[in-house]
């Protein structure tokens, strides 16, 4: 029987399918936030949409590295369980199955959880949300519904939390919950470019860089989900430990170095949307893929993320507006 290994990533915003009316959190008002989580339930569980395994709803760069991981641990001589933390779902398999939705821990994103707090304080947004999601009983009634019960069930694997620092910051508590439930704290590995210092797991955090992009390959956004396959094909049942692995991820970063950069102006949000409003009168059509890559290659900055969601909010804008001419043509 293989060793196991629990690999905990986050869900991607892009989904195959796109998401539902109704089921996007920014259509939920609510005085208070656990009143808008109660809601957000309710929707979930009235909507008739299909549901589709989770490995066969996301989509993206990041996502399609997610789904080999079994199989490159498997060659690694692992059998791998990987977790998605979802902020729609919480804490998710690859095999549940859940409705195409949009919500996220990011902000600012029309459909983050973070909507009463003032900048400061979104993070205790994201915690508490997190929170509420463990005390769910999920989409499928079975399956751990927080990190600390995955390691209080597999307490000898070892327990491998990729995660960007946003998504970290709402997870941290059920994180640091884990490691007490673990038979050696070192069994716990966390990769998360950016994220500097976690109280109480500082020793758990593994090495990480732009200086590994040349190494793993693939973007900026799919840098913690790529290292971490590294490390499982190039990884035994002996190193897959933090201390082994901070040691030889030191090395890694020493070694690299960061590809090159290019050098864009900044923009506004503001700005972007203009550029994508007049994008689409010419092509109601076009993609935001296509129309970022255009926008870049005039010297413009933006990121994948920050352009996907305004290029979402301004189609739909674009389109209420559209659909607001042709009813003044048709009166």
């Amino acid at each position: 029987m293989k060793p196991q290994v629990n690999i905990v990533v986050t869900c991607t915003k892009r989904k195959r399918i796109p998401p539902s009316t109704g089921l996007k959190l920014r259509d939920v008002q609510a005085p208070d936030q656990h009143t808008r989580f109660v809601s957000w339930l309710d929707l979930l569980r009235e909507s008739e949409v299909e549901n589709f395994p989770a490995r066969r709803l996301y989509a993206g760069d990041h996502w399609s590295v997610v789904k080999t991981l079994e199989e490159v641990a498997a060659t690694s001589g692992f059998e791998a369980i990987l977790w998605v933390c979802s902020a729609g779902y919480g804490l998710i398999s690859l095999d549940s199955k859940i409705k195409p939705y949009s919500a996220t821990f990011s902000s600012p994103d029309p459909d983050t959880v973070c909507q009463w707090n003032v900048a400061d304080s979104r993070l205790e947004d994201a915690v508490s949300w997190w929170q509420l999601q463990n005390e769910w009983l999920g989409p499928d009634s079975v399956s751990p519904r927080s990190i600390a019960k995955v390691a209080a069930n597999y307490p000898d694997s070892p327990l491998l939390v990729v995660a960007s620092r946003v998504y970290l910051g709402a997870i941290v508590n059920d994180v640091q919950k884990a490691v007490l439930a673990l038979c050696d704290p070192d069994l716990l590995c966390i990769i998360s470019t950016g994220t500097n210092r976690i109280p109480g797991l500082d020793g758990n955090l593994l090495p990480s860089s732009m200086a590994l992009q040349g190494r793993v390959g693939g973007s900026a956004l799919s840098l913690n989900i790529r290292l971490a396959r590294t490390i499982l094909a190039e990884s035994t049942v002996k190193n897959l430990r933090a201390s082994c692995l901070k040691s030889e991820l030191k090395k890694w970063v020493a070694a690299g170095r960061p590809l090159p950069r290019h050098e864009r102006e900044a923009i506004t949000d503001q700005e972007v949307q203009q550029y994508i409003a007049e994008a689409l009168t010419k092509d109601s059509e076009i993609t935001w893929g296509s129309l970022l890559c255009r926008l870049r290659d005039g010297g413009r900055a933006c990121g994948q993320e920050r352009f996907s969601s305004l290029f979402q909010t301004t189609k739909a804008e674009f389109a209420f507006i559209q659909l607001g001419l042709g009813a003044s043509i048709e009166q």
